[in-house]
């Protein structure tokens, strides 16, 4: 009776574990509607998830690069010394020239300490130059004064070496006629003789009944041979007077990129046809007044040109090469004292 007792509680007792080890068991989460979490959702979740895997795969995103401390130094290293080689190597370089070659480097540095010695002689003289010329003409504007002197100046400096011709526009008023000429070619003097040259006059009024043609060709000629002698400026006086189709030339010698002759100065000047110019007038405002006026001066009304005429384009195409400064002229009392040269 007592054995049969406990052999049924031993089997009670194993049941009732098994039951509870069951029961403890971890259960799969179950997604679904339940938590707000379908399997739809569940299937998109993966479908990201797996996405996302394969772009960072693709474009190299995840992945750890591992840096080797001591080849980055290693590398530094080889440089330093790569630098310190090629320094070594030319300064060797220089000195076994200077050995071998000790009168054609000594000429070199002389030659180049004159050129500085001499630039700053002009430097010099175009500045007494430019105080002497204010003086005299004490009616003009700061503003024409600094203009043409800083560009002047900085063309001298850069002599040989200038990518495009010194372009200045000059204008004024009826009552300056005389003062405009007159200060155009004393800018142009004072450049020129600089250089030790000379410079030359184109007068508008001369040549004001002939063709275009002939004209275009006359001023071509002057130019290119002045230049290429000892010519170093010259004078366009009076632009609205001239022939419109043979202003087309200045194409050839005004280009900002390619003008066949880049260390001269061109001067040129406009007579307004205005009793007086505006003190003060802001350098903007004048080059828009100048610019109309040429258009309505040397463009046909109808729009319409000759081959070798001026129309609106073609005169774009100029006044964008010769507008670079446009400065005003006001009548002065000593043109008296202007040394002119002959019309060319």
């Amino acid at each position: 009776m007592w054995r049969t007792t406990n052999h049924e509680a031993g089997s009670s007792l194993y049941h009732r574990y098994q039951t509870l080890k069951e029961d403890i068991k971890p259960q799969p989460v179950q997604r679904g509607a339940r938590d707000g979490f379908s399997e739809e959702d569940e299937k998109k979740d993966k479908e990201v998830t797996q996405y996302h895997r394969q772009k960072a795969s693709r474009t190299g995103l995840g992945k750890v690069e591992k840096i080797n401390p001591s080849k980055k130094e290693k590398q530094g290293t080889c440089i330093k010394y790569l630098v310190l080689a090629l320094v070594l190597f030319a300064g060797s370089a220089v000195a076994a020239l200077l050995y071998m070659f000790p009168d054609t480097f000594q000429k070199v540095i002389a030659d180049r300490l004159k050129l500085l010695g001499e630039q700053q002689q002009v430097k010099k003289d175009l500045k007494a130059d430019f105080e002497n010329l204010s003086s005299i003409f004490t009616n003009q504007s700061p503003q024409m004064w600094q203009r043409s002197r800083r560009i002047l100046e900085r063309h001298l400096e850069n002599w040989k070496g200038n990518a495009e011709p010194a372009i200045i526009l000059l204008t004024g008023a009826l009552d300056a006629e005389q003062t405009l000429r007159c200060l155009g070619t004393q800018l142009a003097d004072i450049y020129s003789s600089s250089l030790n040259g000379s410079y030359l006059l184109i007068s508008g009024s001369d040549w004001a009944s002939e063709s275009n043609a002939k004209v275009k060709a006359h001023i071509d000629e002057k130019l290119d041979t002045g230049f290429r002698g000892t010519t170093q400026a010259a004078v366009l006086h009076r632009l609205e007077l001239l022939p419109a189709g043979s202003l087309l030339i200045l194409y050839k010698y005004c280009d900002h990129q390619s003008a066949v002759y880049k260390d001269v100065m061109l001067l040129l000047t406009v007579l307004l046809e205005e009793e007086t110019l505006e003190k003060k007038i802001p350098l903007t405002d004048l080059e828009e007044k100048v610019r109309a006026f040429l258009i309505d001066k040397l463009t046909d009304s109808n729009g319409k040109s000759t081959h070798d005429g001026m129309d609106k384009d073609k005169f774009s195409g100029v006044w964008s090469r010769i507008s670079h400064v446009v400065l005003p002229v006001y009548p002065d009392k000593n043109t008296g004292t202007c040394k002119l040269a002959s019309d060319a």
